[in-house]
């Protein structure tokens, strides 16, 4: 029983690192990747990069401790909240592309904390 308790313990830091980890490194690409692109429809990339980037990290980082659903996607997406809630600089696409990519990672971390659970199980 004890090492289940700091399996677990280590689990959690380990996950709030990772979400940290994916944070700073989604943020760095798309900041990479907006100063780069000029276009009308390239300055979305960034944006929408960033959105995969999260998304598919929370998939594996909650696959792997299905208990870390509450706080990973709130990690994950701290920017682009941030920036949601203080729109004044952004235009009504960046907004939709800011929602949409964290209702995405939503779905996608409910689906990996269930394969996460059917896993632990069939052990």
């Amino acid at each position: 029983m004890k090492t289940d308790r700091k399996k677990s313990f280590i689990a959690i830091i380990r996950s709030f690192g990772f979400a940290l980890l994916t944070l700073v490194a989604a943020t760095l690409v798309a900041g990479f990747l907006k100063n780069r692109l000029n276009g009308e429809y390239l300055q979305y990339l960034p944006l929408i990069l960033y959105d995969l980037i999260i998304s598919v990290c929370c998939f594996f980082i909650i696959r792997q401790n299905p208990g870390s659903i509450l706080y990973v996607p709130i990690i994950c997406n701290a920017i682009g909240i941030w920036i949601a809630l203080h729109p004044e600089g952004n235009n009504g696409k960046e907004l939709l592309l800011i929602y949409s990519g964290f209702i995405l990672s939503l779905i996608i971390s409910i689906i990996g904390a269930r394969i996460g659970r059917k896993a632990a199980k069939g052990n």
